[in-house]
């Protein structure tokens, strides 16, 4: 609805009669009529606001609910790439699984990423008191990436989402 379809439909809400009539009260009507216009452009824009990947004016809410910009990195550049970190951020929140962590990988460009763990402390063959691993390795996995790195962000993302009890390391080939 218009301006003047607000101003009109407070107009004939207002009793009948010689003393609702006259210009000053339109004019009344008409502040009244604008302020009412201004909170429903409010309200509708509020609908695109919340949504992450659609907000503007809430866009520094929404970073500093998720904690971006991470400590030590600056905020993207532009309003489509900081609302795409919002997303990935609020989507981050959890996961153990490789294709959780895949999933963060892919999202930061790194297309065809894989995951390795398994480092057993023996194998088939080895004698008892063979030095192959080690216990610590247990704990170890390794994202291998097939572009050239490194990609601070996507280190800084994965060690701070990583189980607590685990080590991540990762590997770059061009």
């Amino acid at each position: 609805m218009d301006l003047a379809g607000y101003k009109e439909q407070i107009l004939s809400l207002l009793p009948r009669g010689i003393a609702w009539q006259g210009e000053q009260l339109r004019a009344l009507v008409g502040s009244f009529a604008g302020e009412v216009f201004r909170i429903s452009q409010g309200a509708e824009d509020l609908t695109v606001e919340v949504i992450p990947s659609s907000s503007v004016a809430l866009l520094p809410d929404y970073e500093k609910l998720v904690g971006l910009p991470y400590p030590g990195f600056a905020l993207a550049g532009t309003v489509e790439q900081r609302q795409a970190d919002v997303v990935a951020a609020l989507i981050a929140q959890g996961g153990q699984s490789k294709s959780y962590f895949l999933q963060i990988v892919a999202a930061h460009g790194h297309v065809g990423a894989t995951i390795s763990d398994g480092y057993k402390p023996f194998c088939a063959g080895s004698y008892a008191g063979d030095l192959l691993y080690g216990s610590a390795w247990l704990f170890y996995w390794q994202v291998n990436m097939v572009e050239e790195g490194p990609d601070e962000l996507l280190e800084y993302l994965l060690n701070k989402y990583k189980p607590a009890h685990t080590v991540v390391g990762f590997a770059y080939e061009a």
